[in-house]
């Protein structure tokens, strides 16, 4: 019997979480949500999908950014949803899109939770899906990254380990070409513990990279989460 996952309390566990709270309080200090620069150079005239959305606060995000069709989907029906956002499979929902309609593809700690076959399926839906000047970007915890673990198994519906290489060879085995994998924004500060991590990150990244150096694994990222930007492979 296939290990599945429950999803319909999903919603409810991670607002008991606060994150959607704090961001909430950056709203209203008039801080921007700290992943809209990984898509602010997208185009936004053509429609937009979030899969995974959650609550919709980064949708709401995008369309307050100058995108003019946004929609979500989340498998989850306890989560307390946003206008534009419906609770949805991704795949049938990508199945009833029309063939290069969607400009952008977001999905944020989304892909982790499938396993590599069912990702491979949705890639080649989305695949479909993107304009030739379409992009995906998601972000996954990093395995290549200590500080990853925690987020990777802290969810007991996490399926899929990834970090930068394999996240080429994802994008490599889907078909698709990977635009740039960058490391993913640090919090907003929070608290005195915040400030403090801000100061001590770069000794722990440099030292990390050394350690790392040792047994000839160089240029990796760090950052316990990773962004990944793909679009559709150019002939070469």
């Amino acid at each position: 019997m296939a290990d599945y996952y429950d999803y319909a309390g999903y919603g409810a566990f991670k607002g008991t979480a606060g994150a959607s709270r704090l961001a909430g309080l950056a709203r209203r200090l008039g801080l921007r949500d700290r992943h809209l620069r990984y898509v602010e150079h997208a185009r936004k005239d053509l429609p937009v999908l979030e899969i995974g959305c959650g609550g919709g606060e980064f949708v709401k995000a995008m369309r307050d950014a100058g995108f003019r069709d946004v929609r979500g989907i989340d498998l989850s029906p306890t989560y307390v949803m946003t206008e534009g956002c419906e609770i949805a499979d991704a795949a049938q929902f990508l199945g009833t899109l029309q063939p290069g309609s969607l400009g952008l593809v977001v999905a944020l700690d989304v892909f982790e939770h499938f396993d590599r076959s069912e990702l491979m399926a949705l890639l080649a839906l989305i695949k479909g899906r993107l304009h030739e000047e379409g992009r995906l970007i998601f972000r996954v915890p990093n395995m290549a990254s200590p500080l990853g673990l925690a987020l990777y198994f802290g969810d007991l519906s996490h399926r899929l380990p990834m970090n930068e290489t394999s996240v080429r060879q994802l994008a490599f085995d889907a078909g698709l070409e990977v635009v740039c994998v960058r490391k993913s924004p640090q919090s907003y500060p929070r608290s005195l513990a915040t400030l403090l991590g801000y100061l001590a990150w770069p000794i722990y990244n440099g030292l990390t990279r050394l350690a790392l150096a040792s047994f000839g694994i160089r240029h990796i990222i760090l950052t316990p989460n990773l962004i990944a930007e793909i679009r559709l492979a150019r002939p070469r």
